[in-house]
This record gives structure tokens, C-alpha cells and sequence, in this order.
């Protein structure tokens, strides 16, 4: 019997790889595109897709013939840039250019208008295309760029949410001349440097100006949140300020019991309004841009709601958590930033600023001497509140005389009240005259004779025609006194006119006297 031999077993190897078609992608070009005739212009796509794509580029739908030795278009691809060059443009040129890209999974197709622009164009400053958009994090690097011509060179300025920038340790102005590309480096992004970015071009000839945008993503940043007041049975808030994109949303916690250790975690509680327990509590959030004011809201404030409160603000990139506290006390009113003194002229706008703090929240009145003040088509009344009390301003527009005196803002509550006064006063200025009055004068029987003299002062000086030292009535008929604001703004036109001269008009002696408070 033959013994059964143990099997042996072969082994195979062998490799396969797969390919996948995947077809052209890329950005659509700008849209219309800029240039100068004369100029050297380049199109130029970046391109993806296996297999490799092949590029057929049109104008004005049809294919460009580069063969020719003498053509002024060059087709090129590096990389998977696809460029069409056209040199020494003239005006012919412009219209619609596209790009065909086609492998065997698909084909791409895209489209821009180009425009050429005259030599005389070149005066006034253009740029060549608009300023784009851009995204970046907090603590990053990002720039713009953007391409201008004109003749003479223009003076290009940068400018971020309105304000000139600066060369800086994070903002970096450059030029390359020959290329006529102007440059804008920001090396340190930060919630301050999101906004508007505007740049402009001027020369003596005029001027062109582009805007775009640079959006930050950034984790909360909330303000010191510091300690708010109110009394028993108020309305007490506490309020926080803070920055965030995209928008964080804000949570409040009552704090139970502080952390044992820095760095460590607060036993707190949420403040849920649709609990019982909550029911006095609510929360508002007003968004303004980049910022944020997150209100906690208690009403009919007790003694127990007195403590520290958490406010945790987060958005996809991270969160913060920031606390503030309560006192819910009694204090008479008092004035942290009192009236101050202001000294203006007639037709002026001036704005009378105090602080009014105390517990519970004072109501306020606005005086002018004896005189309640409200608010009217020329007096505005504004308040703000913040941690350390509510801010009140008086408004007043287009000054006239009665308006000045003694202001005072009186403040009362259930602990007493409190006054801040001040003085509110026109610029005195001494008066002034300019008048040419002849030394002597005749006039026909029947005639009519004036004099006119401009005065100036503040306040406005009185003035008063005389003859013989006894002052001259008008009767609006034969003898007519006006007095009127000059055309330049700067003084008053008085005019003494006599309609029909008589014998009774034979005067020695005539006079104009003029006085304010100042002279």
C-alpha cells in the first residue's frame, strides 16, 4: 500500500490597477475680463480631469487659429494651466473668448468677455478687474491683489471698514510698477481685521475704486461682563458684549458655586424661562455685524437673585464662557459723569451728556431753569444703560436764543434725588460794524435816501437808528427800518430808508448805535 504524500499547494501573485475617469473641472473664468489696446493679455484656466484634458479655445464661437508664425495667440499648457496669450492687443480684439476642455469621461465649457479699452481711456485710472473676496482664520495670513493702469501712475490707497491703512507689523502695502499690480499683505488676521477692504486709485484725472470683503471665522470674545445693580422689584439686566463669527450663541447659567481652583469648572445651573423655577428670567441677543449684546432680563428682582451669572457663548469654532454679577440693593441717585459746561453760537448742535447711577434706576427730568424739557422736533433725548449706570443725552439742533440758561438733569428714586447743573451759554463776541455813511449828503424834495450799515456779534447786537440823539420810529410808509442776515451768513444788514424826503428830513446829526452783552 503506497503511502498518501502530503499536497502541495502553488501560490500566484499578480497585480491589476484601475484607472478612473473623472472629468475636467475647474473655476469659470472672471467675467468680463479688462484690458488696454497695445497691451499683452493672458487667459488662463486651471484644470483637473483623467485622462489629461485636451483644450480647444474659441472666439466669438469659433476655434482661434494659432498656426500662423506671425500669430499674435499662443496657446500653452503646464501643469494643468491652460493659458491663451494674445499680444500687442488692439481694439478688434474684444468680444466673448471660451475654453473647451473634453477627455473621455466629459467636457467642460466656459465663457468670458473680454473688453479693450482705448489709449485715451488710459487718462483716468481703471482697474482691470474687481477686488474678490476672501475667507480666512483667526491668526492667519491672506493678501489682495488687483491690477491698475492708468497714465500719469495713479495714487492707489487701501482702506479697511473706512480707515486708511498703514504700513504695519500686520498690514503690508506693495507695488510692482512694470506690472501695474498693486498689493495688500495681511499677516496677522484678526476679528479686527474682518470687514470691508476698499482700495482706490486717483490721478489728476480722475479716479476708480473697487470693494470687496475679508471674512474672519473666529471663537466668541466677550467683554468684561462686571457687576450690574438693581433694588427690590426692578427690572434688573446684565448685559454682555461680545464678538463672533459665524454668530455664537449665548446661554445663561446662574453660578451655584464658584470654581474650587483657577483654571477649574463652576458648579452652575441653566436659566431655562420655560421652567417654573426661571419664570422671571428671559434673554435677548441683538446682532450688529461682528457684535453681539446678549441681555439676561430679571423680573421683580429679589434679594436671592443677587450673585454671579455665566454667560457661554460658542459657534463652530469654539466657545467662551464669561461671568458677571448682581447686586440687588438700595443707593440714592448720583451722577458717575456729571453735566459739563457748553459754550456754542446760534444754529449750532450741541449735546449735553450725563451718568446717572442708583438703585432702584432713577426716573430723570431735563430742565432749563424752572422749565421741564421734552423732546421735540429740535431736542432729541437718548439713554443707554451700562454697568455702571445709564447714560442720558439732551440733543439740541439748530440753536436760537432761548435756548440758553441754566440746564439741570434732576434724578429720583424711592432713596432720594440728585441734581446735576450746568450752564449753557452763546460765544460772546463783541459786536462789530462795517458802514461807509457819507459825511454829508443832499437829497431832491420827494426823493428817497438809505443808508446801510452790516453788523456782527454774538449774541446779536441791538440796533438803533438816531438823529439829533432821539431814535427814529419807523411807520413802515415813509420811513422803513429793516434788518436782515447778509448773504454770506456773516452779520446782519440793517438799512435806515427814508421813501420821500421832506423839510422835516434836514438832519445834522444822524446816528446808528449798536450793543450786545459782550460790548
Amino acid at each position: 500500500m503506497k503511502s498518501r504524500q502530503p499536497m502541495k499547494w502553488a501560490q500566484l501573485h499578480d497585480k491589476c490597477t484601475v484607472k478612473v475617469n473623472t472629468k475636467p473641472s475647474a473655476d469659470d473664468m472672471d467675467d468680463p475680463q479688462e484690458a488696454f489696446e497695445t497691451d499683452d493679455f493672458t487667459f488662463s484656466v486651471e484644470c483637473d480631469g483623467s485622462p489629461k484634458p485636451v483644450a480647444k479655445w474659441t472666439y466669438g464661437g469659433k476655434g482661434i487659429d494659432t498656426s500662423a508664425k506671425d500669430s499674435r495667440f499662443i496657446v500653452s499648457e503646464a501643469q494643468g494651466v491652460y493659458k491663451l496669450k494674445i499680444k500687442a492687443l488692439t481694439m478688434d480684439d474684444a468680444g466673448e473668448y471660451g475654453i473647451e476642455l473634453t477627455n473621455r469621461a466629459g467636457d467642460k465649457k466656459m465663457t468670458a468677455e473680454l473688453k479693450v479699452h482705448s489709449m485715451e481711456e488710459l487718462r483716468v485710472p481703471k482697474f482691470m478687474a474687481d477686488l474678490k473676496d476672501k475667507k480666512a482664520n483667526k491668526g492667519a495670513k491672506t493678501f489682495f491683489n488687483i491690477k491698475c493702469r492708468s497714465d500719469p501712475m495713479p495714487e492707489v490707497t487701501w482702506y479697511l471698514n473706512g480707515e486708511k491703512i498703514v504700513d504695519s507689523d500686520t498690514m503690508k502695502v506693495t507695488v510692482k510698477e512694470e506690472d501695474h499690480m498693486y498689493r495688500l499683505d495681511i499677516l496677522d488676521v484678526q476679528s479686527s481685521t474682518a470687514g470691508e477692504i476698499k482700495v482706490v486709485a486717483k490721478n489728476e484725472n480722475g479716479e476708480d475704486t473697487k470693494v470687496g470683503s475679508l471674512e474672519v471665522q473666529f471663537s466668541p470674545e466677550i467683554d468684561t461682563i462686571g457687576e450690574w445693580k438693581a433694588g427690590p422689584g426692578d427690572e434688573a439686566r446684565i448685559v454682555a458684549k461680545a464678538k463672533a463669527f459665524p454668530f455664537a450663541e449665548g446661554t445663561w447659567y446662574k453660578v451655584l458655586e464658584p470654581a474650587s481652583e483657577e483654571g477649574g469648572e463652576a458648579k452652575v445651573e441653566k436659566i431655562d424661562s420655560s421652567d417654573k423655577l426661571w419664570a422671571r428670567f428671559s434673554s435677548t441677543v441683538e446682532e450688529n455685524g461682528l457684535e453681539a449684546t446678549y441681555t439676561l432680563i430679571i423680573k421683580d428682582a429679589t434679594l436671592e437673585d443677587a450673585g454671579t451669572y455665566e454667560l457661554s457663548c460658542a459657534n463652530r469654532v469654539g466657545h467662551l464662557e464669561k461671568q458677571g454679577s448682581l447686586a440687588v440693593i438700595t443707593e440714592e441717585p448720583s451722577f458717575p459723569k456729571p453735566l459739563a459746561d457748553i459754550t456754542t453760537t446760534l444754529g449750532s448742535t450741541a449735546t449735553f451728556v450725563a451718568c446717572v447711577a442708583g438703585v432702584p434706576k432713577p426716573t430723570v427730568e431735563w430742565y432749563q431753569g424752572d422749565k421741564a424739557l421734552a423732546k421735540g422736533k429740535r431736542r432729541l433725548l437718548e439713554e443707554e444703560i451700562t454697568n455702571e449706570g445709564t447714560i442720558y443725552k439732551m440733543t439740541v439742533r439748530d440753536i436760537i436764543m432761548k435756548d440758553f440758561g441754566d440746564i439741570t438733569l434732576k434724578a429720583t428714586n424711592m432713596v432720594g434725588e440728585s441734581v446735576s447743573p450746568c450752564i449753557f451759554q452763546i460765544i460772546q463776541v463783541k459786536p462789530t460794524i462795517i458802514a461807509d455813511f457819507p459825511k454829508m449828503q443832499e437829497c431832491k424834495e420827494n426823493a428817497e435816501f438809505i443808508l446801510t450799515a452790516k453788523i456782527d456779534g454774538s449774541p446779536p447786537p441791538t440796533a438803533i437808528w438816531l438823529c439829533e440823539g432821539e431814535e427814529i420810529k419807523a411807520d413802515g410808509e415813509r420811513v422803513i427800518i429793516t434788518q436782515e442776515e447778509s448773504d454770506d451768513g456773516a452779520g446782519i444788514i440793517c438799512t435806515l430808508r427814508i421813501t420821500k424826503c421832506g423839510d422835516q428830513d434836514k438832519w445834522t446829526n444822524t446816528l446808528f448805535w449798536y450793543k450786545n452783552t459782550a460790548g
